[in-house]
């Protein structure tokens, strides 16, 4: 069952449930950023030394495994990842303290994508480090015994042992209205941990600012409703629609962001080029062309609303999107009338379809 949040008038969050979200595809719990999973093991058969074998992820501090012992390690960091294994061979005869035994160091090599899990089995002797399959792990493998670790964010892996280049929050994002009642949809990641939010509109004055607050969130997909305290954003109706079934591979569409100019909408025209997100993400989509800030809807060719675009805090070559399954979802578990089904911009040309659509699309603005 899948977690939403309201938001009391007081900001306390009260927990809603959705039936509707049973009938939707689950990615599992993540956390805000994506992550591998490295099993590190040590089979339980004591195969020469029974000293403890020494493993290193990258840069990250190393820990030692025992007969039987292993890891559950969260990678936040993407490509490629050096795993070492260091074993002791000989202790100097007439060994003294302080004497240092001699050690054999083994490495590999794991190409890491978020969502996947990847095993690793380290051994005493002979080749003592070893990339294995699930199948093979699953006789060694004490998965509920695992210790879990996890990746220095402050410190990230990679090869070179540089630190790689991780953006901050942004402080504005987009939003568009959901319903005619003034609820803006936006990215959860974008406000959260915020003093203040507060949307604008396209072209006014930067002093024009409306002040929101969080009616209901669904974190794990990025999603947020946030209503004006003045009820000021009401629109009799609204010329877009959510479109459920989900895109071809192939087929155009369109992102709209007001934050990036705020004197005028910007338009990124780009392609559905892939289905899913990254690792086989079933809640999102992924459309070609430049990264566009959180919050920013993508439309069809027809203006239907087929996505959300995701904040993240890392460089991406294209944009995720949450996909309209959720949205309407979201709205269903805060008791909040859905998007009409139809578009009224059906077969108008785009640059039209932009003109109408502008009025709808907000600047957010976020104050931590």
């Amino acid at each position: 069952m899948r977690l939403f949040f309201r938001f009391s008038a007081g900001g306390l969050p009260v927990l809603l449930l959705s039936l509707l979200s049973l009938t939707l595809p689950s990615h599992g719990q993540q956390p805000d950023r994506p992550y591998a999973t490295i099993w590190v093991y040590r089979d339980h058969k004591i195969l020469g030394f029974a000293l403890p074998v020494e493993v290193q992820i990258g840069n990250q501090p190393s820990f030692s495994l025992s007969v039987g012992k292993a890891v559950k390690y969260k990678v936040y960091s993407t490509g490629q990842v050096t795993i070492s294994s260091s074993v002791i061979t000989a202790v100097p005869l007439g060994a003294y303290a302080g004497a240092v035994p001699m050690k054999s160091t083994e490495k590999i090599t794991l190409d890491l994508a978020p969502g996947k899990e990847y095993f690793v089995r380290v051994r005493a002797v002979g080749k003592h480090i070893q990339e294995q399959t699930a199948l093979e792990a699953a006789k060694d493998l004490s998965a509920d015994k695992a210790r879990p670790m996890e990746e220095n964010p402050m410190a990230p892996i990679n090869l070179t042992g540089q630190a790689r280049f991780v953006r901050s929050l942004p402080t504005s994002g987009s939003g568009f209205l959901i319903n005619s009642r003034g609820l803006i949809l936006t990215s959860y990641r974008l406000i959260s941990k915020s003093k203040q939010v507060s949307v604008s509109a396209v072209g006014d004055d930067p002093s024009t600012r409306h002040q929101v607050r969080i009616v209901a969130a669904d974190p794990h997909n990025d999603l947020a409703l946030l209503a004006p305290e003045n009820g000021a954003l009401r629109h009799d109706s609204l010329l877009y629609g959510v479109r459920t079934q989900s895109p071809e591979t192939g087929e155009r569409v369109f992102v709209l962001d007001a934050s990036a100019m705020r004197t005028e909408i910007r338009l990124t025209d780009g392609l559905v080029s892939a289905r899913n997100g990254e690792a086989g993400d079933v809640t999102t989509l992924q459309v070609s062309g430049a990264e566009q800030p959180g919050g920013s809807p993508v439309f069809d060719a027809n203006g239907n609303l087929i996505g959300l675009a995701r904040t993240t805090t890392e460089d991406k070559k294209a944009t995720y999107a949450t996909k309209p399954d959720y949205i309407l979802a979201l709205l269903e578990a805060a008791g909040h009338p859905v998007l009409q089904r139809s578009s009224a911009l059906a077969g108008k040309p785009l640059p039209e379809q932009v003109r109408q659509l502008t009025p709808f699309v907000y600047i957010v603005n976020v104050s931590r």
